[in-house]
């Protein structure tokens, strides 16, 4: 039951927030917005991934990030973005 002397729809006026807002932390039983950051980043490399790129770079160090991303990709192993290949 509501204590408050001014109506809910005239309180969120009062203070500019939306209706949407404070029905959604109700849902969520708290008065704060969860943070939108995914996660995980959608394509970062696995631990493993990493491993293997790293592998294969000390075994051919004569190759370019491009051959060696196609290497690894050739030979069964994961594949590997363009802006990885030279991050790794």
């Amino acid at each position: 039951m509501d204590t408050s002397p001014i109506s809910r729809r005239r309180s969120l006026k009062k203070l500019k927030l939306p209706e949407s807002t404070y029905y959604r932390w109700q849902r969520q039983g708290s008065l704060s917005d969860q943070p939108s950051a995914p996660r995980r980043v959608w394509n970062r490399l696995l631990d493993d991934e990493v491993t293997t790129v790293v592998a294969n770079a000390m075994l051919y160090t004569d190759l370019s990030p491009r051959e060696l991303a196609f290497r690894i990709t050739d030979c069964g192993g994961c594949r590997v973005p363009k802006a990885k290949r030279y991050r790794s």
